[in-house]
């Protein structure tokens, strides 16, 4: 390859004119004074595909960009001309010439021109001589005050128009002069953003000829002045998306129609949306999405007097009953739903409720008798900080008689799957009759304070999750031995709990077990005697419970992928599994995977080293900052036998408190740590100062080093580490001022990241380049130095 020169950006840029049978040119910059003409493109005939120009306010004049000859480029497709956004044209006619003479050849099939100064477009803008033109963006053309007319361009499919900000008025010059012809005949997509001065959009005013017959997506965003309607006849209209055009007149019903899927509303005006909707909302509606926020609603709507419901029902029926999704958000003074807007959603499938700040219930007594939802699968309600219950029960008195009066003609939650309430403060109950919601699979019920139990009859039999968090008030969960599909049970911040269950135990469906922050929780079952048989059960953790005391025996544990007990500084150790001296109980942790036990009792460890080997299927172990020692001290970590744990690949160890507060040297002589391990972590180990090399050289599959919160750690095996290392991160270390000092035993050659936060200042001096530990940083990829 000697002797070839290839031309760098600069020198092509000096012959590009040169360069006759050049055919691939993506970008051209037009020089300032002295720089590159646009007229060297004068002999690039044979230039194809798309080429972008800019930096156009650079061109000298009309002779300039005549010498261009973009005419002459039959094979070009695409062209993007461009004029920086900061110039200012200082002869309009000069610069709408200068564009004039840039016409491409007839067969382009893209333009775009972008910061366009004239206050007009030349006519060749828009000639239906361009038949094969599928694509146009006019865009930050901040002086033009019309459009060209675009609207007899036969094959155009998607317009764009951007940033024309001396318009006012869209015109029946945008449709075209072409008598009896239909415009716009293949647009699809079409665009209208920051049009700060547009206040009108003209119909087409030809009799029996309606424009738009093919458009699908219609977008007009920040048009403030923007007033009138839109094309009243849209057939095949699938997306429309208004944002901040508080004039624009929106008639809602009349745009829900079969062709329609996304409807996004933003800061508009809705003549003919029911006073229910409020200042705030947004609705989905049947397979149509459609965002409402920020709308403005005339006050004779907004006025309950003036309302007629019954007519008002028969207006909406005919819109409501194909609407599979609602979801209503900030909706002013909504107590409950009213009839008129329920009776008729006979499809509605999903019904969120948000923000708001007045709703008590869904339907008042008299309205749930007749309302019926029979296709109501999700139901949600979040944030309504007064919402009382889903709706009003009559007090249980006169017997069965008034029972089931009370529960007659409600058949809209039998098909009912997933019931969320989250932040309503208020929240008293659940319905009585929850347990005859055959179909509910999920039931989630998140910070609701005034929440004090469930009901008597219990939850329905076909739960599968039910997750529990931030009630306060509650005292038990409900019983769930009959719940024999529930799966996974999650009590999360439930302050006045003592006892998970107040009657029976867990049922043998469960897989997941998740309890946190529940500070006055003493046991799981406030009778004696019952035991976890749960053979399906795959994780149990329990986290941040001090006061949790003990854990009942398990019968079957097999399947235990993951156990995690973290901040329990109460439990008694050895109480997972019973009091068995042997530890026969052992094997029926074969399944256990990922185990962590941080901040717990000491003794804790016993349960699963007496035999001298935690479970050998462990992958993931955390473990240590245990308190509490026994009589009889637990076996130390030279007993734990993590040698031979083949399957380990991670393991993060704490050592504020025993097995490592007072180590000095990790690992410590006699312990020696699985070969397989790929991640290890070290977290808060207070005096420790070095790392044992003798130890490390044996962790030949090591791959990630973490070290945290070790105040007295002053330098790494001056030998190095093991050779597999790709990443390295030191944290919170103020004593480390040293690394491996030998090049060629220094950083493994593989280290991909080195992370060092919060250590000695001197440290991060010495690897600034040119200094002491230079050579041994500078070919790591990432280097990540914060004092």
């Amino acid at each position: 390859m000697t002797g070839v020169h290839i031309p760098s950006s600069e020198e092509m840029s000096l012959h590009i004119s040169k360069l006759i049978n050049l055919q691939t040119l993506s970008n051209f910059m037009v020089g300032k004074d002295c720089g590159r003409k646009i007229g060297e493109l004068k002999n690039l005939s044979h230039i194809r595909g798309a080429i972008h120009i800019s930096r156009m306010e650079n061109v000298s004049g009309v002779k300039d960009a005549v010498d261009a000859n973009l005419m002459s480029k039959e094979e070009l497709k695409e062209l993007s001309l461009e004029w920086d956004e900061s110039h200012r044209s200082q002869n309009d006619i000069i610069e709408r010439d200068v564009l004039d003479v840039m016409r491409p050849f007839k067969l382009l099939e893209q333009l775009t021109i972008s910061g366009y100064g004239g206050t007009k477009f030349p006519n060749w803008v828009g000639d239906v001589l361009f038949s094969k033109t599928v694509f146009m963006r006019l865009k930050g053309s901040k002086c033009c005050r019309s459009l060209p007319p675009l609207g007899q361009l036969p094959l155009l499919k998607d317009l764009y128009i951007e940033g024309m900000s001396a318009m006012e008025c869209l015109g029946c010059e945008f449709y075209g002069q072409q008598c009896g012809a239909k415009p716009f005949p293949s647009l699809e997509k079409l665009s209208f953003e920051f049009m700060p001065e547009w206040e009108d959009w003209s119909a087409f005013e030809t009799e029996g000829v309606q424009p738009f017959g093919h458009l699908t997506e219609l977008s007009i965003i920040n048009c403030p002045k923007l007033v009138g309607r839109l094309p009243n006849d849209l057939p095949c209209l699938n997306s429309l998306k208004i944002d901040g055009c508080p004039q624009l007149l929106i008639d809602v019903l009349s745009l829900v129609q079969p062709s329609l899927a996304s409807l996004s509303m933003n800061n508009v005006m809705l003549p003919s949306l029911p006073a229910l909707l409020g200042t705030k909302n947004t609705i989905e509606l049947g397979s149509l999405t459609l965002d409402i926020s920020r709308v403005t609603v005339p006050n004779s709507l907004c006025d309950p007097s003036t309302i007629d419901e019954e007519l008002l029902a028969t207006e909406m029926s005919k819109h409501l009953t194909s609407i599979t999704a609602l979801s209503i958000f900030h909706v002013e003074k909504l107590a409950f739903l009213p009839t008129w807007f329920t009776r008729d959603l006979m499809g509605l499938e999903k019904l969120d409720i948000h923000h708001c700040e007045e709703l008590i219930t869904l339907w008042q007594n008299k309205v749930g008798i007749q309302v019926c939802l029979p296709s109501l699968c999700h139901l949600t309600i979040f944030d309504c900080p007064k919402f009382v219950c889903l709706f009003e029960e009559e007090q249980e008195k006169g017997g069965e008689g008034s029972k089931k009066q009370q529960h007659e003609g409600l058949p809209f939650m039998t098909r009912l799957e997933y019931l969320t309430i989250e932040e309503c403060g208020m929240l008293k109950k659940l319905p009585q009759d929850v347990h005859t919601y055959t179909s509910l699979g999920v039931l989630r019920i998140r910070n609701c304070a005034s929440l004090i139990s469930f009901p008597v009859k219990g939850l329905p039999s076909m739960l599968r999750e039910l997750g529990v968090s931030g009630c306060d008030a509650l005292e038990s969960l409900p019983e769930l031995m009959t719940l024999n599909n529930l799966q996974e049970l999650k009590v999360y911040k439930c302050a006045s709990l003592t006892y998970l269950l107040s009657r029976g135990g867990l049922p043998s469906t469960l897989k997941q077990l998740q309890i946190y922050w529940c500070e006055n929780l003493e046991s799981l079952f406030a009778e004696e005697g019952i035991k976890i048989d749960c053979p399906s059960l795959e994780t149990i953790c329990i986290e941040f419970c001090g006061s949790l005391k003990s854990l009942p025996e398990a019968n079957n544990l097999r399947n235990l992928s993951e156990l995690k007990i973290n901040y329990c500084y109460n439990l008694e150790p050895l109480s997972l599994g019973g009091h068995d001296e042997n530890n026969n109980n052992m094997n029926q942790l074969s399944s256990l995977q990922k185990l962590c036990l941080q901040n717990c009792r000491a003794g804790m460890v016993s349960y699963f080293v007496k035999k001298g080997s935690f479970p050998t299927n462990i992958t993931s172990l955390e473990i240590g900052d245990f308190a509490g020692q026994l009589p009889v001290p637990p076996p130390s970590p030279l007993e734990w036998g993590l040698h031979k744990l083949s399957s380990l690949t991670t393991l993060r160890l704490y050592g504020r408190y025993w097995p490592w507060g007072d180590t000095v040297s990790f690992p410590e002589e006699g312990m020696f740590l699985s070969t397989s391990l790929i991640n290890l972590t070290i977290i808060a180990f207070p005096n420790l100062e070095r790392l044992s090399y003798e130890e490390f050289q044996n962790l030949t599959s090591l791959q990630r080093l973490h070290i945290m919160h070790c105040p007295r750690l002053a330098s790494f095996p001056k030998e190095g580490l093991p050779p597999s290392l790709l990443h390295l991160s030191i944290y919170n270390c103020p004593e480390l001022a040293s690394l491996p000092l030998f090049p060629e035993q220094g950083f493994p050659p593989s280290l991909l990241s080195l992370r060092i936060r919060r250590c000695n200042p001197i440290l991060k001096q010495k690897c600034e380049k040119g200094k002491e530990y230079w050579p041994i940083i500078q070919y790591i990829p990432q280097v990540d130095f914060r004092v």
